[in-house]
């Protein structure tokens, strides 16, 4: 189905050029946001230990190692870096006065140096994590403990650092830079909390799925997921909190150079969509986990791990697509083909990654 559609993608780019690699962006965010949530949370994991690191750390591993399968689709918005960016067009310089500034920094060459840098590194991150994580001795076992070495814990907290910072400016280059004109120094970090909250999700989605027996005990299956409902209550609330201060400083500021980003996004029907956004992100996932019984059903929070990621891809859209004309709420295919596109062929991939996993699991 991914080839399919990536097939049918490109025949669109024909069709469209410059809306391919704005769909295109969008759905390489999203399952760029995935595998960086599981890397993100693996490492989280290296500095805390417990039940709920052991039980999820084979799943995060398997998505981490798809890194390099990502750095290759990162190839057409490498391409179409002139249709998506202002500051690459010929004629950026006189758009305004502070874009000549701003092209010691937002260049193209030095853009694909930066990209590089930072998909190299998190390759690196997901290879140690991968290759310092012993299949047979993190496994979680009826007493429901686990506590990593120091050499894990010293990866986690030195990852957590180099990622953050690079994945901070991936943001900025990738999407804060589709208006150049404009400038949050939230954004990043917002954007960042929605990488781990949808990544998070996609985890809680296979552990719902194969947790019980697959990943541990089947008795710990209730403990964990109660364990990943409080963990995913606590990402819902970073990325509200995160989302409204920036929508609440922007307001009270009301300066000329910073609301109009928001304008474009309460208007032309694009603020329907930000409702959608609210609800599925926050209202939804935020009442349900209040419930210990929802945090401890496996199919509930499957359900709510699925509403999650949906919610990201709405909001990637709502993120990205505003930034070009026409201003209006566009319904266009290619948003569709390109996510399944991307999202079938990284599925197969970290499919893969994960039964090489358990299997090295099952004989260790």
């Amino acid at each position: 189905m991914g080839v399919a559609a990536l097939i049918v993608s490109v025949a669109g780019a024909f069709i469209d050029h410059r809306q391919f690699f704005r769909s295109y962006l969008v759905a390489y965010l999203l399952w760029l946001g995935i595998v960086l949530g599981c890397l993100g949370m693996g490492l989280i994991s290296y500095v805390t230990g417990g039940a709920w690191a052991a039980a999820i750390r084979d799943v995060v591993i398997a998505g981490a190692g798809t890194l390099p399968l990502l750095a290759g689709l990162f190839v057409p918005v490498a391409i179409g870096v002139p249709d998506l960016y202002v500051w690459a067009q010929p004629n950026a310089a006189p758009l305004d006065l502070a874009l000549p500034h701003q092209q010691i920094y937002l260049n193209v060459p030095f853009f694909l140096v930066r990209a590089a840098l930072f998909l190299v590194t998190w390759i690196v991150v997901g290879l140690l994590m991968s290759r310092w994580s012993d299949p047979g001795a993190h496994g979680l076992d009826d007493t429901l403990t686990w506590r990593p070495d120091r050499r894990l814990r010293c990866l986690g907290a030195g990852g957590l650092i180099l990622v953050g910072l690079t994945v901070s400016f991936a943001v900025i280059d990738w999407v804060m830079s589709l208006e150049p004109t404009w400038s949050s120094s939230i954004f990043p970090a917002m954007v960042a909390a929605g990488h781990l909250l949808v990544g998070f999700s996609l985890v809680i989605l296979v552990v719902s799925r194969l947790g019980d027996g697959e990943l541990f005990p089947s008795t710990a299956l209730s403990h964990v997921l109660n364990d990943l409902g409080d963990l995913l209550l606590a990402l819902v609330m970073l990325w509200a909190y995160l989302s409204f201060s920036q929508f609440l400083l922007i307001w009270v500021g009301n300066l000329n150079v910073e609301i109009p980003w928001y304008l474009h996004r309460l208007s032309d029907g694009w603020q329907w969509l930000g409702i959608a956004i609210i609800g599925s992100q926050f209202v939804i996932p935020f009442g349900a986990l209040l419930s210990r019984d929802v945090k401890r059903s496996a199919r509930a929070m499957s359900l709510l791990a699925g509403l999650l990621i949906v919610g990201r891809l709405l909001e990637l859209i709502w993120l990205v697509e505003p930034s070009f004309p026409p201003v209006a709420l566009p319904a266009h295919w290619l948003d569709l083909t390109t996510v399944i596109g991307i999202g079938g062929i990284w599925l197969a991939a970290f499919a893969g990654q994960l039964r090489h996993r358990l299997e090295e699991v099952a004989h260790a």
